[in-house]
């Protein structure tokens, strides 16, 4: 399962880990977006990031994306994984320089309540 972000500049390494890692283990590969409250509001950059799945999938007959909709993202990627029988998650480490200080990195949550469940980070250069 490849956790896909709002920020489609790093969709493409995010989907080359997440095929690597579905061929390596056999499975199918689940292209999973939250879309939280917050996000809701960002109607173009959600356009866009519906075409690149388009376009993934279309590429890509193993693959199945899923949209969710959800307060707590941590929390639906967690149930969407345990429900589906997934046993692993590859995630983008987050941009630094725009995290909000009172909350935590999702990756970073992620990781602690992950449960039976291998966590992939996918780092990027901080020029990108």
């Amino acid at each position: 399962m490849v956790c896909v972000p709002a920020e489609v500049s790093r969709f493409d390494a995010l989907m080359q880990k997440g095929l690597a890692t579905a061929r390596e283990l056999d499975a199918r590969l689940y292209l999973v977006h939250v879309e939280t409250l917050s996000e809701s509001f960002r109607g173009g950059a959600k356009a866009t990031l519906r075409e690149l799945l388009d376009r993934a999938l279309a590429a890509h007959q193993d693959a199945e994306a899923v949209w969710l909709r959800a307060r707590e993202p941590v929390a639906a990627l967690l149930e969407f994984a345990r429900e589906a029988g997934i046993g692993r998650i590859v995630i983008g480490r987050g941009n630094t320089r725009s995290r909000n200080l009172f909350r935590r990195p999702c990756c970073a949550e992620l990781i602690d309540r992950a449960r039976n469940v291998t966590v992939e980070i996918v780092g990027f250069d901080s020029r990108g």
